[in-house]
C-alpha cells in the first residue's frame, strides 16, 4: 500500500478481515491507518468491526482489559494466535 503526503485521510485495509487474511500484513496496514489518522481512543473496538462475522464473534468472546491501549494490544495478541 503506498500512501502519499498529500493524502490526509488514508483508509483503512480494503478488505474485511477474515480467517485467509495474512495477520501480520493486515495488522501493520490497520496500524498505519489508525496513526495517521490519529486515532486514539476505541482501537480495540475499530478493530473489531474491521473483521468479517465470524472473527469479530471470536474475539467479542475474549474479555478484555478496562484500559484502551492494554485492551488493543491484547486484541493484536489474539488476532496473532488465533489467525
Amino acid at each position: 500500500m503506498v500512501y502519499y503526503c498529500t493524502n490526509l485521510n488514508v483508509i483503512p485495509p480494503q478488505e474485511l478481515f477474515t480467517r485467509g487474511t495474512d495477520v501480520e500484513e493486515w495488522i501493520q496496514e490497520f496500524m498505519t491507518y489508525m496513526n495517521v489518522n490519529g486515532i486514539t481512543s476505541n482501537k480495540k473496538e475499530i478493530l473489531i468491526t474491521h473483521m468479517d462475522k465470524t472473527c469479530r464473534t471470536l474475539m467479542r468472546a475474549h474479555q478484555y482489559s478496562g484500559d484502551d491501549n492494554y485492551a488493543f494490544a491484547e486484541a493484536i495478541d489474539l488476532m496473532r494466535k488465533l489467525f
